[in-house]
Parts: C-alpha cells; structure tokens; sequence
C-alpha cells in the first residue's frame, strides 16, 4: 500500500458524516515521507509516516504566498498554520480522507483527497 502520489485535495468541514467543502482547493504529493503542495493562497510542506492499516500520521506546515482575496479554513485572515493529524486511505487506494488538527488550536481541517496521478 502506496500512499505516493499527486493528490488533488479539497477543504471542508465534517459535521457526522456529511462533507461540506470549501471554495478552495489545491494538490498535494506525497513522496518517501515528505508533503509537497500548495493553492492559491498557501503552500503545505510537511511530512508523513505510515501508522496503521492505511492510516497515516502527518504534520504539516501551511504557508501564505498570497495574500488577497483569501479566508484561512475558520473564516479569520490568512496566515501561516500548522497541523497534526492522520490521513485514511479508502479502499483501492483512489482516495482518502485527512483531519488536521492545528497546534495553536481551534476547529479541526477536514480535507478529501483523490489519487490523480502516479509519481514518475
């Protein structure tokens, strides 16, 4: 089980079992432990190591790069974040989903995610 690959990632909240997404969205790769991504607003950097049957534990510094015309993911200013958190792979290993908790604190990041593409 693989979770190296590009990813498109989408944001949004988690309230029971329904998804609600936010307008932004970006990709991310992953790759022998690192994360790589970014949208139009923020870049990620962080990392990742497999923790369980198709869980991974990862932590990830979130970045601005451009400042307007964007919210962070609880409706304040953007700036810069950091998370801790656990990614899901599904079955087939075609998606996955992610809860990223900041280390400031503050409401958790929910995130799907979806394999579109295998790393050269």
């Amino acid at each position: 089980m693989s979770i190296e690959a590009l990813w498109s990632i989408r944001f949004g909240a988690q309230v029971g079992n329904s998804f609600t997404p936010l307008p932004n969205a970006g990709v991310v790769i992953a790759e022998t432990g690192r994360l790589l991504g970014g949208d139009a607003w923020m870049y990620y950097v962080g990392k990742f190591e497999h923790s369980g049957a198709g869980v991974f534990s990862v932590t990830l510094d979130v970045k601005v790069h451009h400042q307007t015309g964007g919210v962070a993911y609880d409706g304040r200013p953007l700036r810069d974040l950091q998370f801790d958190g656990q990614v899901t792979l599904a079955a087939g290993h075609q998606s996955a989903r992610a809860v990223l908790r900041p280390r400031a604190g503050g409401p958790d990041l929910h995130a799907e995610l979806k394999r579109i593409a295998e790393l050269p």
